[in-house]
C-alpha cells in the first residue's frame, strides 16, 4: 500500500514538473540551459575532469550538446548512455563526436553498443538528468529507474543538471532512489555531501 501510494505521489509530481518545462518558450529553455553551460565549465570539478558521463538531452531537459562538444574540444574523454533493449539497465560508451549517436531507446540518441569503446570508470564526473531535484540532492527521473541503478555503485561526481524551476524543497523517494553531489540550475548551485 505504501509502495502504491509512493508511485501515486511520484507520477503527480512527474506531471507537474512536465507541465512546468512545458510553458517554457524554446528560448527561455536554452538561456537558462546556457547560464547552467557557463556554471557547469567554470567550476573546478568540471576543469579537473578528465572523463565525464553525459546523458543526451532530449525535447524539454536541460540542454547538453554545448557541453558534449565543448568537452570535447577540450580533449576530455566523453561517455554516453546506451539502454540495453529490454532491461531496466543503461551503459556507457566512449564517442568521438555528437554524429556518432543515432536514435534509440525512447527517440533518445545513442552510441552504437562497442565493447572497445566501453567506459567503465565510475569515478567520473557523471551528469544526471531529472524531471525535478530536491536540495538533499535526491531526483524525480522518468520513472524507469535506469539512472537509479547505474548510479548505486558510482564512486564519482555526481552532478544533476536542473532548471531552477524544478527544484522542489523536498521529493518523496524510496529506499532505492540515488541523489547527487551537486545541483546546477541556472540561478545557484547546491553542494550536498556524499552519503
Amino acid at each position: 500500500m505504501i509502495k502504491a501510494s509512493l508511485g501515486s505521489c511520484k507520477n503527480q509530481l512527474r506531471k507537474k514538473y512536465k507541465a512546468v518545462r512545458r510553458e517554457m518558450s524554446i528560448q527561455q529553455r536554452q538561456q537558462l540551459s546556457d547560464r547552467i553551460f557557463q556554471t557547469l565549465i567554470n567550476s573546478q570539478m568540471f576543469k579537473n575532469a578528465h572523463t565525464i558521463y553525459a546523458y543526451v538531452s532530449i525535447n524539454d531537459e536541460v540542454s547538453t550538446d554545448k557541453i558534449i562538444n565543448y568537452a570535447l574540444e577540450l580533449g576530455k574523454k566523453v561517455a554516453v548512455p546506451y539502454c540495453i533493449p529490454n532491461t531496466s539497465n543503461m551503459e556507457f560508451y566512449f564517442i568521438d563526436s555528437m554524429q556518432q549517436l543515432s536514435k534509440g531507446t525512447f527517440g533518445v540518441p545513442e552510441p552504437t553498443p562497442n565493447p572497445d569503446n566501453r567506459a567503465e570508470d565510475k569515478s567520473a564526473l557523471i551528469l544526471v538528468p531529472a524531471l525535478a531535484f530536491d536540495r538533499n540532492g535526491y531526483r524525480m527521473g522518468y520513472g524507469k529507474g535506469y539512472y537509479d541503478r547505474y548510479l548505486a555503485d558510482f564512486t564519482g561526481v555526481k552532478v544533476g543538471l536542473c532548471f531552477s524551476a524544478c527544484v522542489s524543497h523536498c521529493i518523496l523517494h524510496g529506499c532505492f532512489d540515488s541523489c547527487v553531489n551537486y545541483i546546477i540550475t541556472d540561478n545557484f548551485t547546491k553542494f550536498i555531501a556524499k552519503k
